[in-house]
C-alpha cells in the first residue's frame, strides 16, 4: 500500500507530495530554502494528474524559454526546467502500469468484467497519472497503447524504455548574455 500523507485539503500519496527544489537544483532541506517546487494536481474529480512547477518570489525558473515569475506554470512531459543559473532537468512524468496491491484475490476486472483468479497469473493495474484500473489483458489491448481514460494519454505498454535524458537532450550556454 502507498505512503499516504495527511494535508489540510486531504489525502496525498507519497509521489503526489510536493518536491521542493533549492536554488541549485538540489532537495531543499528547509521550507525557507526552496525556489521552486514541482506538485501534481487533478483539474477535476475524474480527471487525470498533472504537474505544475510553483516559483518562490524572486527565485530564477524557467519552463522551456518561459519564466515562471512568482507564480505557477504546467509542466509536460520532456519539458526543460531552468531553476537558478546553475541548475536544468528534464520533467518526466512517464510511468509503467501500477500492480494492484489491496485488490481480493477473485477481484474483476472493471473492463471486461473477468474475474481473476489467484492461480492464472493474470493482475489489476492501475494507471499512474488517473483513477483507470484494468486487468493485465486490457491494458495491454487499449486502443493506441494509451490509457482508455479520455484526455490521459499515458502508455498503457509493460515493456517500454522509460524515458531517459541523453547528453544532447541538455542545453549547453558558455555563460554570455
Amino acid at each position: 500500500m502507498a505512503t499516504v500523507f495527511t494535508m489540510e485539503s486531504g489525502r496525498v500519496r507519497a509521489h503526489e507530495a510536493p518536491l521542493r527544489l533549492a536554488a541549485d537544483g538540489r532537495v531543499a532541506t528547509a521550507r525557507a530554502d526552496w525556489a521552486a517546487s514541482v506538485v501534481s494536481y487533478t483539474p477535476g474529480p475524474r480527471a487525470p494528474s498533472r504537474w505544475a512547477v510553483v516559483a518562490a518570489q524572486g527565485a530564477a525558473v524557467v519552463v522551456g524559454a518561459r519564466g515562471v515569475g512568482a507564480g505557477v506554470r504546467p509542466l509536460d512531459h520532456g519539458d526543460h526546467l531552468f531553476i537558478g543559473e546553475s541548475a536544468e532537468a528534464i520533467f518526466s512524468a512517464d510511468a509503467l502500469p501500477v500492480p494492484v496491491t489491496d485488490a481480493a484475490p477473485d477481484a474483476a476486472c472493471p473492463v471486461c468484467c473477468e474475474r481473476l483468479a489467484p492461480g492464472r497469473g493474470r493482475a489489476l493495474f492501475d494507471c499512474p497519472r488517473c483513477a483507470a484500473r484494468a486487468c493485465d489483458a486490457c491494458w495491454s489491448q487499449f486502443p493506441h497503447g494509451r490509457c482508455a481514460t479520455p484526455g490521459c494519454e499515458q502508455p498503457a505498454a509493460f515493456d517500454r524504455p522509460l524515458f531517459t535524458a541523453e547528453p544532447q537532450d541538455f542545453l549547453t550556454w558558455d555563460g554570455e548574455r
